[in-house]
């Protein structure tokens, strides 16, 4: 429960107690280093997945345990610590080939019975502890949409630095801390996020990879038809819009599809509309 609400120091003193008290239990050892790994303690980490691998060598948790350590010791992963406090404003935009409403806001199954989706994001003012995150823009690609998971491919423009991508990480591991998130494809590569101030479209577009377009559903008043509330990681509500396009080529990854026309969703923000074109 602690590990859950993002609070690992006092999660890691009750995994220990729970520990001394069944010293041969494989899975408390585990659980402890994940903790420590989380609390940024990778000299225990590394010593309680020692330990554990010798107790129980088969155990197919160590293996990931184990790697996730060691890369948290390749840098700038020990500047960029776990658990920082984090603020973003900006916007975003999400397609899938479900129909409206997205089923997965309400913890539905995917209406065609598979959800492939892709997001776009671009950050207008926001910081990961130290790291400024202001202009930031990244897209996801996720070709099995069943949870947040780890098939994850992460696009950022080439002006990215590391430490930015590894505090994008951290952000999104907050949101499971019981789980471990990493981005296992990352490529830096052009990409424009644009927003028309005369038109309520938003067009994302990595050439020849990716390219989606949204426009805003609104009334004579300019106020959105479709927002309703949401689960959703970035927003408590989102606006429905109407899906122009949804067209991803990423055939060395195995990600080939165009949902357009289909489902779409919008996270608006009140800045001041631009273009970005990053790369």
């Amino acid at each position: 429960m602690l590990l859950a609400m993002a609070e690992p120091a006092q999660a890691l003193a009750k995994i220990k107690e729970a520990a001394q008290q069944a010293p041969g239990n494989t899975t408390d050892l585990i659980q402890q280093a994940w903790a420590e790994l989380l609390s940024g303690d990778l000299i225990n980490a590394r010593n309680s997945i020692k330990i554990a691998a010798q107790q129980s060598p088969n155990n197919p948790e160590l293996r990931t345990i184990s790697a996730l350590i060691e890369r948290e010791a390749v840098s700038p992963r020990p500047e960029v610590p776990m658990f920082q406090d984090w603020h973003l404003k900006g916007q975003g935009l999400e397609r899938c080939p479900c129909k409206v409403p997205c089923p997965c806001r309400s913890n539905a199954p995917p209406t065609e019975g598979h959800c492939e989706t892709a997001a776009a994001f671009r950050i207008d003012q926001g910081h990961y502890g130290k790291v400024r995150l202001d202009g930031f823009v990244y897209v996801t690609l996720n070709g099995v949409m069943d949870d947040l998971g780890s098939s994850v491919t992460l696009f950022v423009d080439r002006s990215a630095s590391d430490e930015q991508v590894v505090a994008l990480e951290r952000i999104y591991q907050a949101f499971s801390p019981l789980q471990p998130f990493v981005f296992l494809v990352v490529e830096r590569a052009p990409i424009s996020f644009t927003h028309l101030p005369e038109r309520p479209t938003y067009e994302v577009e990595i050439p020849g990879r990716v390219h989606p377009k949204v426009q805003r559903q609104l009334d004579t008043q300019g106020r959105p038809l479709l927002r309703t509330a949401a689960i959703d990681y970035f927003s408590n509500v989102i606006e429905y819009a109407e899906n122009l396009a949804d067209e991803v080529s990423d055939e060395g990854r195995g990600l080939r599809w165009d949902f357009s026309h289909r489902q779409a969703n919008l996270r608006p923000s009140t800045c001041v509309p631009e273009i970005i074109k990053a790369g």
